[in-house]
């Protein structure tokens, strides 16, 4: 009796040790899988980080373009705008005089 009961006892530790060999070596070969996958997903994420690098790097040179194209235009149009007031002024000074030497004088 206790050769069949040891005997039972070794089938089943035995039987259990294969089955959890098996369940393991199973457990690798998804893990394993499942890296591969994240390997290959990292890689493409990297590339698409190395695109996005580059547009964004393009995109801040035409932003310092743009910047620059829009100063110039910002100063030339506060020129403008300054000699536009003056002669706005010199008019309006005109004008008054004008009206004024008019009533002087009506004609």
């Amino acid at each position: 009796k206790a050769y069949k009961e040891y005997f039972d006892w070794c089938d089943d530790t035995s039987k259990n040790g294969v089955f959890s060999i098996e369940s393991g070596k199973t457990e690798v070969a998804k893990l394993e899988a499942r890296i591969d996958q994240l390997s290959s997903n990292a890689a493409v994420a990297s590339e698409k980080i190395e695109d996005l690098a580059g547009s964004i790097s393009s995109a801040e040179a035409e932003l310092a373009n743009a910047t620059a194209i829009r100063a110039r235009e910002d100063a030339d149009f506060k020129a403008s705008e300054g000699e536009l007031v003056e002669a706005v002024d010199a008019l309006d000074r005109a004008s008054a005089v004008l009206q004024r030497e008019m009533a002087k004088n009506p004609a």
